[in-house]
């Protein structure tokens, strides 16, 4: 009995982190022309604020479909933001050279980033378990 109530939440779990790369994917398809029509500005923008929306949701989410959506919508603002910042180096720096350095340091940020996001909330969730406290940022794992 615990073992497939084990292997349901990993299932779940998995989803969850699943959500936010796949739906990248996809929304950088969408991006990029809308990007070569109106600027990078403005999807720039709304991708951080749609980031900073759908991250405190995610802290403050309860049922497993909130913290589902909230992540698959998180992958729509992060593809804003992040097409939007390369559209942004890709203007400022305009040499070859130069460009290649800047743009593979912000994507090597990105990536670090990525995995550091992975392993702090893994601490956050142990934190938790372990003080018993009530963070908003780590609400969900309740």
């Amino acid at each position: 009995m615990e073992k497939a109530y084990l292997k349901t939440q990993s299932v779940k779990i998995a989803a969850i982190i699943a959500a936010k790369p796949a739906v990248q994917v996809i929304a950088n398809l969408l991006v990029g022309p809308l990007i070569d029509r109106i600027g990078y500005s403005v999807p720039m923008f709304c991708g951080v604020i749609v980031i900073c929306t759908t991250a405190t949701t995610f802290g403050l989410g309860q049922s497993y479909a909130v913290l589902l959506v909230s992540a698959a919508i998180q992958g729509i603002g992060s593809a804003c933001a992040m097409a939007g910042g390369i559209a942004m180096l890709m203007r400022k720096y305009t040499e070859d050279e130069e460009r290649g350095k800047v743009i593979g340091l912000s994507l090597g940020a990105i990536g670090i980033g990525s995995i550091g996001g992975k392993s702090c909330l893994q601490s956050n969730v142990k934190l938790k378990s372990f003080f018993r406290t009530l963070c908003p940022c780590t609400t969900h794992s309740t």
